[in-house]
């Protein structure tokens, strides 16, 4: 499932490898060949991928060329072999060949010994220094663990930003990840068989979306973390911010270790009853990434453009694209944000409705340790143009800079300062279905008192 997802999206990405592996599910088994057969119809939809993308979607050669596999071995046992896999060489070769200061995001949708097996021989054959500086490229987003290779790698490279759920082996229920299918308060109608049936397994590509045995798509949320789209994804690599790929939080402040895991969001479910929960971090946005996903399926039944849906392209105070932007503010000052030059690739395409805008505060992203979302003032939107244009009022010095006992930062390096308010631009396509895209806007309110 996760894989036609994104081949569909592989506009958005410049996909390095796609590496068979184990887990504790599939233990003593590799199997690229799956991963080849969905591949073998891409010719089918290609052509008319790249009718709807301002991107280039890869060809099917290319991606057969980057398919590898991992030893057919559990977990850390990897370390008794006594050859470099394929998938660990290809893994280290992509490595070596970025730029300074480029990030390689991996994402392991099972098992994660292809890369323990590759970090553990590039350890053991450079200088320190060397490693260190293959390590700095790489970001890692796990669908919990699914072998012991995730706690190694934890343990041996603490300095790689690791995404995980963190909880008792194979207790998936307590996992953020769960919201992309499931999660109390959400609309499980959208990942339901009669959902896929109807909007996934259509075209070439739909008999190459399983029917659903467990769950739709729990490996998912790893991509939509990378999914540009102007709430999260390239340029920006911060998972506390969330995004479609969820929210989470370091672990350890102090960046001794830099794991990422479970936060909660407070959102109100189809049943307007509000849900503070991990998985609500990802659900919260389910309604968008279904659409899209719709909306790309139909893309490879469609030559004709003006015939699909397409994102809006979303501009905020002159700054268009998914790069976030911010503003240093007083209290109790009053800014505008001016959406009104943000467009519709799709304007006058018969059939299409007008963008719908929606300005809102993701409170959760300004908690900190000494404050928790519900105590983080509520800012009121002014809205003009029909919604496009937005005023805000930003609080008094008293509720934007609130005091922290010095007690609470020792030894977690946190530092003290006013909140950063996240506002979000929310953008709905005009198609059917439509397609969202966001544009965030960071308010960093500076201290009153002087030095």
């Amino acid at each position: 499932m996760s894989l036609v997802r994104l081949l569909l999206h592989s506009d958005q990405y410049n996909i390095t490898g796609i590496v068979a592996s184990t887990s504790y599910w599939l233990n003593g088994t590799v199997r690229p060949e799956a991963i080849l057969n969905t591949t073998s119809v891409w010719n089918q939809v290609i052509d008319n991928l790249n009718v709807h993308s301002a991107g280039h979607f890869p060809t099917k050669g290319y991606l057969e060329s980057i398919v590898k596999a991992g030893h057919p071995v559990y977990g850390t046992a990897v370390f008794n072999q006594t050859t470099l896999s394929f998938g660990a060489k290809h893994l280290i070769d992509v490595v070596d060949g970025l730029p300074k200061g480029d990030i390689l995001h991996v994402q392991g949708w099972g098992g994660v010994q292809t890369l323990a097996e590759a970090l553990k021989h590039v350890r053991s054959t450079r200088r320190p220094r060397e490693t260190d500086d293959f390590v700095r490229h790489i970001r890692l987003y796990t669908i919990s663990d699914q072998d012991n290779a995730g706690p190694w790698i934890r343990l041996n490279f603490p300095s790689i930003p690791y995404i995980v759920s963190i909880h008792a082996f194979n207790t998936y229920g307590e996992a953020a990840w769960i919201g992309m299918n499931g999660g109390a308060g959400s609309d499980t109608n959208l990942t339901s068989q009669s959902y896929a049936t109807e909007n996934f397994q259509i075209g070439p590509l739909g008999p190459y979306y399983p029917d659903i045995k467990y769950s739709m798509e729990g490996d998912t949320p790893t991509l939509l973390h990378t999914l540009v789209n102007g709430v999260n994804g390239a340029p920006e690599d911060h998972p506390e911010w969330g995004g479609w790929g969820g929210r989470y939080g370091l672990v350890d402040p102090s960046r001794q270790t830099m794991v990422y895991a479970n936060t909660q969001d407070s959102v109100v479910g189809i049943d307007n009853k509000t849900y503070t929960t991990s998985q609500a971090t990802i659900w919260r946005w389910r309604q968008a990434y279904q659409d899209e996903m719709s909306a790309r399926v139909h893309w490879t039944l469609l030559s004709d453009y003006a015939a699909g849906s397409h994102p809006p392209v979303v501009s905020v105070n002159g700054s268009c694209g998914s790069d976030h932007i911010e503003f240093e503010v007083d209290p109790e000052q009053t800014i505008t944000l001016d959406g009104s030059a943000t467009y519709d690739s799709d304007e006058g395409l018969a059939g299409h409705g007008d963008l719908e805008y929606k300005w809102w505060q993701y409170k959760e992203v300004t908690s900190t340790m000494g404050t928790s979302a519900g105590s983080i003032p509520t800012l009121n939107f002014t809205l003009s143009d029909g919604g496009r244009v937005a005023s805000v009022r930003l609080p008094t010095a008293e509720a934007a800079c609130p005091p922290v006992e010095a007690v609470q930062n020792e030894g977690l390096g946190i530092q003290k300062s006013c909140h950063e308010y996240h506002i979000i631009l929310e953008v709905k396509g005009s198609g059917t279905p439509p397609i969202w895209r966001y544009k965030r806007t960071i308010l960093k309110v500076q201290s009153p008192i002087a030095g």
